[in-house]
């Protein structure tokens, strides 16, 4: 499926950036069709047919790809962080081996984060700005030196220009490849970078300039899109579009948008990011009084100086958690606003929050007894944040699966895609309601009604390379009173990407042609019945059209008397604190949710 902003007039998507995923999933595929024609005796892999499933086979491998890849570029900014939190600067081997610790503790902070790791299996731009922030953010962190201040850590960057290249590279791929907004992120390390190493950085630059520039040129030529990056394309239309255009075609919300939002992805960690800089504050007081009182009866000055916090110590951990802040006051004044919008943030966010934990929880000896107790109080409160913290992400972690992970759960469902993979087409038989570009011979068609937006992906349906004559599948859309805008159309089975679009607009309009015309096209018919009616939208339109529906057959969902109906949550009747965290063995949650119930119904076969 093509949508308008991939199309050659409009441009606002590069298909550069689907490459960095078509790649790992073509070597996917190859690696399936070998092991099916060399050893036919391993027929499947975890249940799954390499013949007849391998799509789906090669949409799960790319996703692990991508999930690794962001895995690595975590663990390299958790990699860094000993060189960031060095308050007490005990001896080398101390250190080592406490951060051994603290950075499974650390991980285990950032696995238990359902947004992020939502956000790591994901192929979009946002998702890929995160993973890259994360492996900046851990380089721009190991070239402050471990031994001075950040302000004065200019030996490091001397002795490192290949780690400032680097970054630099890894910030402009961000902007270039991936989403050009996400750059203002970057605004702090930009100006960090001019500080201490102004000629190795305009060196990066230069370097991803031409990598890129390289590619784009490719990208254009090969795919029939201007020559003009898509990233000066989507700035140019979301900033300077004419009227009647822009983002607030497709929704606008409040200004706390986020701030719900970030409490239901990170709850207590976002309180604790956010309250950053007055902890920063509280610590460096705290650190006053313990100097201030080591010529009483405290320790000896040399080991109080020893683990003190210095002002620069503090200054550093506030800029480099800026960036979160910087994003954050932007996007408030944004009026179109979506979660994925947040995502890049995230590694500061995350590094934020960190800040917060670790300057609360860091010791100094004090010669005051109230500020030991109070430091006993402390730690015993951030081992109640972590807990805290890890019983929400875990509820939220549970509703998104239950609530929401039904879709592609049913399209894995043995049963079903044994019967969408028996319901092909014969050789002569074309798709009506559909353009003759779109619907070439030997299809299955799969029509999805009001929830076209939870439909997994074309990977879930049957498709066999080794079979070119049992063709391909696709899906299409009925129209539905739900919704009226743009929505994405095949490719040109002929010009492919160089086809010039002229039923594509970039005003959130209808398309001409991308709803089918009858409901007899379809091999399928993918909707959801709410639990207080009898009839899906998919339905309600046909009988409006008076489409006979004889052909059909319900098989799948409440009307047939299925009990294991496939389900989404229906979140107008259902509770906010139900919707938003699910915790199966309290009685609750068993009752709570207000259910949609999925229907799959299937041309009876004759």
């Amino acid at each position: 499926m093509q949508t308008w902003e991939y199309s050659n007039q409009y441009a606002l998507r590069s298909y550069a950036y689907l490459w960095l995923y078509a790649g790992p999933a073509k070597a996917i595929l190859a690696g399936l069709q070998w092991l099916a024609s060399s050893h036919p005796e391993l027929s499947s892999i975890g249940g799954y047919s390499i013949v007849d499933d391998e799509a789906m086979l090669v949409y799960f491998g790319y996703r692990f790809v991508t999930a690794v890849a962001s895995v690595i570029c975590e663990l390299y900014f958790v990699g860094a962080l000993p060189r960031l939190f060095r308050f007490c600067r005990q001896p080398r081997e101390d250190q080592q081996a406490a951060w051994k610790v603290k950075s499974v503790a650390v991980l285990l902070l950032i696995c238990a984060a359902p947004s992020v790791g939502h956000a790591s299996f994901s192929t979009l731009p946002t998702s890929f700005c995160m993973s890259l922030y994360f492996a900046a953010l851990g380089g721009w962190i190991r070239l402050a030196s471990p031994s001075t201040s950040f302000a004065h850590s200019t030996s490091t960057w001397s002795h490192r220009p290949a780690l400032v290249v680097l970054c630099v590279c890894i910030v402009v791929i961000v902007g270039i490849v991936g989403w050009p907004f996400a750059l203002l992120l970057a605004v702090p390390m930009a100006l960090h970078f001019a500080l201490k190493a102004i000629s190795w950085s305009l060196i990066g630059v230069l370097v991803a300039a031409v990598v890129c520039g390289g590619v784009f040129v490719f990208d254009g030529s090969y795919f029939c899109t201007p020559y003009l990056c898509a990233a000066c394309n989507i700035v140019k239309y979301n900033v300077f579009g004419a009227e009647g255009r822009g983002p607030e075609l497709y929704g606008v919300e409040p200004w706390d948008y986020f701030l719900k939002n970030l409490l239901l992805q990170w709850n207590i960690l976002f309180v604790m990011g956010a309250a950053v800089f007055p902890c920063i504050a509280l610590r460096s007081m705290l650190a006053s009084l313990w100097r201030g009182g080591r010529q009483k009866k405290g320790p000896s000055a040399a080991h109080v100086s020893s683990c003190s916090v210095s002002t620069a110590d503090m200054a550093s951990l506030a800029w480099y958690c800026s960036g979160f802040f910087v994003w954050f006051a932007l996007w408030t004044r944004i009026p179109h606003k979506e979660e994925r919008f947040m995502v890049p943030a995230y590694p500061f966010l995350f590094l934020a929050a960190l800040s917060s934990l670790v300057v609360l929880w860091q010791h100094s000896p004090s010669p005051s007894p109230w500020l030991k107790r109070l430091g006993n109080v402390r730690q015993v409160g951030i081992v109640a944040v972590v807990l805290l913290f890890g019983v929400c992400s875990y509820g939220r972690t549970m509703a998104m699966m239950t609530f929401y992970g039904q879709p592609q759960k049913m399209w894995q469902d043995p049963a079903i895609r044994r019967l969408t993979a028996s319901s092909v087409r014969g050789p002569s038989a074309a798709v009506p309601g559909l353009s003759s570009s779109a619907s070439p011979m030997h299809r299955v068609v799969v029509c999805v009604g009001k929830e076209w937006y939870r439909f997994p992906t074309h990977f879930f349906l049957p498709h066999n390379s080794h079979n070119t004559s049992s063709g391909a599948s696709t899906y299409a859309f009925l129209r539905t009173k739900s919704f009226s805008g743009a929505l994405p159309k095949p490719f040109s089975s002929t010009e492919g990407s160089c086809a010039a679009r002229s039923d594509m607009n970039d005003l959130n309009q209808e398309n001409a042609g991308q709803f089918v015309e009858d409901m007899n096209s379809c091999d399928f018919v993918w909707d959801s019945v709410a639990e207080h009616t009898l009839s899906s939208s998919a339905q309600q339109t046909a009988d409006e059209n008076g489409w006979v529906w004889d052909s059909f057959t319900d098989n799948i969902g409440p009307a047939s008397g299925d009990a294991s109906a496939f389900r989404l949550l229906d979140p107008v009747n259902t509770p906010l604190l139900c919707r938003a965290l699910h915790f199966p063995f309290l009685p609750y949650y068993q009752t709570c949710a207000k259910w949609h119930h999925l229907t799959l119904r299937t041309r009876r076969l004759t």
